[in-house]
């Protein structure tokens, strides 16, 4: 009992004057880490020697713990607890205590020492996960175990489900019930950033948004959400909504979703409800009836304005338009001279910015599968004439999105279009030919070489020899309950002239594919 009292009257003395840098530098390298870290089996006497004074020996090694965390902010001291083994010391102390401010000390260390790479794999991979969400339930140590929590999550890959074992996984389920909970309760307007900073991250994992989409816990959160314009709790219901799995959890809630989109406080906010409406892609929403309802499409036309709407909003905007096209009943509004000319302007003005182009070309795509679309994009010749241009583009997926649009214009028969579309093609992909010939000497520069005997062009089937059947886009709507609407979506495309496959053969199905895999609105966008 006398010597505890002695080495915590010393081991304060040694924690005082550790404040000066330099000091502290002399006993790292006298051990004075090793020397604490032995301090920490203390707990082990209690077992063994009689009227042993638990509270001083709490006290003492309490001390050490700060004596060890107050030493832990330097990278280089962090390294030798890391050599030392501390966190196995630290997880053994932990599981032999119930002394919450002993734990809250330990819990306070193991964030500090969590910044290092090799040790935040460390404490989550050695069962600690389990005791850092218990953490959660008690008051003391809410505050440092969800910061603690959040560190693990930042070093786990949500797109690798394979790489969270089994345990890992269950306990981050655990926490994401808490933190809803936590979040629900709040009685504060906006929830604290620690708090929701944690559910952004775990909304980011397939089983945890999973648990939130079950039960009510989405339906509460939004609730909360509608009536507090809360940007980040906001966010995390979007990365719930990154999931296709949960998608059908949202359904009750599309119109609230939309209400909340078009009535912002901030910008942020609207960018996040735009993106969520924007991920939920289902042949059960009936998309037209919101754009008519909430009058949705003037809002999103109004913010596609490049140079005065933020990037972020005009990217939101042109995700929703692409998912909202996807009903076939929504071509009559979606397909309108106003929205074209717009996506046309966005994709003029961000033509350096791929992301927003691609999205502004997938969007135009959808537009396109309505005839009204498809009529609206021939009547804008500048459009066309960009899309041409865009074929001949440095990036793959911009290459392929114009030339699938002009496949669906090419399908209108419209006059003089197949002939511009076919010369264009045929440029594009023998320039270099072309220009010897005009450069070569004696070459006649009138040279019809649209007539080149062998030319596959020549002959006016420059799309393959398969039939483009619009029919096998209906493949995306055989589990829809709206049927009714596949049918009549069909119909609409049967009533135009039959069009031809690309340049590449693409088979009519695979771009129905491409619809809603490859360019979808999710985050890659």
């Amino acid at each position: 009992k006398k010597q505890e009292h002695l080495l915590y009257i010393a081991y304060y003395i040694l924690l005082n004057l550790a404040e000066d840098p330099q000091t502290q530098v002399k006993m790292v390298q006298r051990d004075i880490v090793q020397i604490l870290l032995d301090e920490l089996r203390r707990h082990r006497t209690r077992s063994i020697i009689q009227n042993t004074d638990i509270k001083m020996t709490d006290d003492l090694l309490q001390l050490s713990v700060i004596f060890l965390k107050s030493i832990s902010i330097f990278e280089e001291n962090v390294s030798e607890l890391s050599r030392l083994g501390a966190v196995r010391r630290l997880q053994n102390l932990y599981e032999s205590t119930d002394h919450s401010d002993l734990r809250d000390e330990i819990l306070q260390l193991m964030f500090n020492i969590s910044f290092d790479e090799k040790q935040l794999v460390l404490i989550w991979s050695n069962g600690f996960h389990k005791h850092m969400v218990q953490a959660m339930n008690s008051p003391v140590t809410r505050n440092i175990a969800i910061k603690l929590i959040y560190q693990v999550t930042t070093g786990l890959n949500p797109q690798d489900p394979k790489s969270i074992s089994n345990d890992v996984g269950e306990s981050l389920e655990q926490a994401t019930r808490i933190v809803c909970a936590l979040i629900i309760s709040c009685r504060k307007k906006l929830v604290d950033d620690q708090l929701i900073s944690l559910g952004v991250n775990l909304a980011s994992f397939d089983r945890c948004s999973a648990v939130i989409a079950s039960g009510q816990l989405l339906g509460r959160l939004l609730k909360r959400v509608h009536t507090h314009h809360d940007n980040l709790l906001m966010k995390m219901i979007r990365n719930v909504s990154d999931h296709p799995q949960v998608w059908k959890a949202f359904l009750p809630y599309m119109h609230q979703l939309t209400g909340m989109a078009i009535h912002p406080k901030s910008t942020d906010f609207v960018v996040e409800a735009l993106r969520t409406l924007g991920n939920i892609q289902l042949p059960e929403v009936l998309y037209h009836q919101l754009l008519i309802k909430h009058r949705l499409l003037d809002y999103l036309t109004k913010h596609l304005v490049p140079g005065i709407a933020e990037d972020d909003l005009v990217l939101a905007a042109l995700i929703v338009v692409g998912t909202f096209a996807l009903d076939p009943k929504a071509g009559h509004v979606i397909g309108n001279d106003s929205l074209v000319n717009k996506i046309h302007k966005v994709i003029q003005d961000k033509i350096q910015d791929e992301d927003l182009v691609i999205q502004g070309l997938f969007s135009l795509f959808r537009i396109c599968l309505h005839e009204t679309g498809r009529e609206a994009v021939i009547r804008h010749e500048n459009l066309t004439n960009t899309l041409l241009d865009l074929t001949c583009d440095e990036s793959q997926g911009v290459r392929d999105l114009a030339n699938k649009i002009l496949d669906l214009v090419v399908h209108c028969e419209a006059d003089g279009w197949q002939e511009r579309i076919r010369e264009r093609r045929f440029e594009g992909m023998n320039r270099d030919w072309i220009e010897y010939i005009e450069t070569s000497e004696g070459a006649d520069p009138a040279m019809d070489y649209k007539n080149v005997e062998g030319n596959e062009y020549s002959s006016g089937e420059y799309y393959g020899g398969e039939v483009y059947d619009p029919s096998q886009m209906q493949e995306m709507w055989e589990d829809s309950a709206d049927h009714d609407a596949a049918h009549e979506y069909g119909d609409s495309m049967d009533g135009s002239s039959p069009g031809r496959l690309s340049p590449f053969d693409r088979r009519a199905a695979d771009m129905a594919a491409v619809m809603t895999t490859e360019y979808g609105g999710d985050d890659d966008m």
